[in-house]
């Protein structure tokens, strides 16, 4: 039996970082992982989506340059070529976490874990690995909808749909969440007939309302059909493809159905231990040092009720390692971001303005749009805007940036939040010109009365 002084189940994005984390802090370390290390975002999710979008995005630059003097209107989409380099860029990534685990002498255990105690994990029935504190950090897997089972062929997951070797002709993506309408984006930006269907009343749905219309704005012009306050009601194979009947009555045919309904946590490698609480959508509860409870085992990730991020991941992972060593450190998600890569993207940080009126705080807000912006309009990116919001002492509370690059500049609002900065300290805070970051200085500047290149 091996012993160590923390044992990780887990590779994915939380138990990697946890894992290293903990061998820089300098002591033994075993990491299980089932599958790839880096989990869902670094292998089908996260990167190799980006890789999709930006190829996507050159593309579309490619058919409509113009007007800058570059002519390339009959450029051709290499769906193949462009798999290779995603699977490259997700190899270099892989290859960089796997050689930081072996030089920082991370033991990586290949094979099924299942907690058996306290201090105890069996992998693949076989090998027993005891440890003094054990985190979790088993990740996620895409849930399904009654009547839409996941079959691979005509129901897929974001997993099947990133195995495809081709895209195909029509595409229905169920649910116009995050990752609904960034792969709506992906395949319409190369030419895939994609109907976007959203039981809600908008897409993004969690999101600031005026964010939501850029972004179905923005879909639209690409083509998709975005069809809201509706699901399908039923759905039938016809001539190798498929016809999908709406609770409105629409009719779509379609090769398949992707279904971006959210994601479900995996738990049962550890629904043996009593101690272990989960709460009525099968999350682990954990206290607000991530400790579950339970002798010392904590929970990070896709595991834990709050929104599935990586980076939320990587942060609870460093945090829970560092209060197995003493440290005390109480997670802040209110300084969490979150990105809807589509471009113009969507970032967003802290309460949205409806949140903040349902719950009767009195704020302040302001708003530059990018079509003011001198870069945006030499870059011909003027969709989208810088909101912010303020407390009633001045303090910044939270933020929304729609454009390009949204997810570069939120860092700067979200460092604003954790600081407990007030409008007024940004008076003398100067960005460079012409930059992007210039509409989050304008708009912090408006929040007391100071912005200029707007009344």
């Amino acid at each position: 039996m091996r012993e160590y002084d923390i044992a990780i189940l887990g590779g994915g994005s939380g138990g990697y970082v946890a894992a290293i984390r903990a061998a820089k802090m300098g002591v033994s370390v075993a990491l299980i992982e089932k599958d790839k290390v880096g989990g869902t975002c670094l292998n089908r999710g996260c990167i190799p989506t980006k890789v999709m979008i930006e190829a996507g995005h050159r593309y579309n630059i490619a058919l409509n340059s113009s007007e800058y003097g570059v002519d390339i209107r009959d450029a051709e989409f290499n769906y193949k070529r462009m798999l290779k380099t995603r699977e490259e860029v997700v190899k270099t990534l892989r290859d960089g976490v796997l050689h930081l685990l072996k030089k920082l002498k991370v033991d990586l255990i290949e094979g099924y874990g299942e907690l058996t105690s306290e201090n105890t994990i069996m992998v693949d029935g076989v090998e027993e690995i005891r440890a003094n504190n054990i985190i979790l950090a088993t990740g996620s897997k895409p849930s399904s909808l009654p009547g839409l089972e996941i079959d691979n062929k005509y129901i897929l997951t974001s997993d099947d749909i990133l195995e495809l070797e081709k895209p195909p002709a029509r595409l229905i993506v169920v649910g116009a969440g995050a990752i609904g309408c960034e792969f709506a984006y992906i395949f319409a930006n190369i030419g895939v007939k994609v109907y976007l269907v959203e039981l809600l009343d908008r897409a993004i749905p969690g999101s600031d309302k005026r964010a939501s219309r850029v972004i179905a704005s923005k879909l639209k012009s690409l083509g998709v059909k975005l069809s809201t306050e509706t699901t399908i009601k039923r759905w039938t194979k016809k001539d190798g493809c498929l016809e999908a009947t709406l609770e409105d009555g629409i009719v779509i045919e379609a090769e398949c159905i992707l279904l971006s309904v959210g994601r479900v946590p995996n738990t049962d490698s550890f629904s043996n231990i009593g101690g272990i609480k989960l709460n009525n959508g099968g999350f682990v509860e954990t206290d607000e040092y991530l400790h579950t409870g339970c002798g010392n085992i904590y929970a990070i990730g896709d595991i834990l009720p709050r929104p599935m991020l990586a980076h939320k991941a990587f942060y609870e992972g460093v945090i829970a390692v560092e209060n197995i060593l003493g440290y005390k450190r109480k997670v802040r998600y209110d300084i969490i971001p979150s990105v809807v890569y589509t471009i113009p993207e969507i970032a967003q940080v802290g309460p949205t303005e409806d949140e903040l009126k349902e719950s009767g705080y009195e704020y302040t807000t302001s708003t530059f749009h990018f079509r003011a912006l001198g870069r945006a309009l030499a870059m011909g990116e003027t969709d989208g805007f810088v909101k912010i919001i303020s407390g009633a002492d001045g303090r910044i509370l939270s933020g929304t940036i729609v454009g390009l690059s949204a997810g570069e500049l939120i860092g700067e609002i979200s460092l604003a939040i954790l600081s407990e900065m007030k409008a007024d300290e940004f008076k003398d805070l100067v960005h460079s010109h012409p930059t992007l970051s210039e509409a989050t200085g304008e708009a912090l500047w408006g929040l007391s009365e100071r912005m200029i290149h707007s009344l």
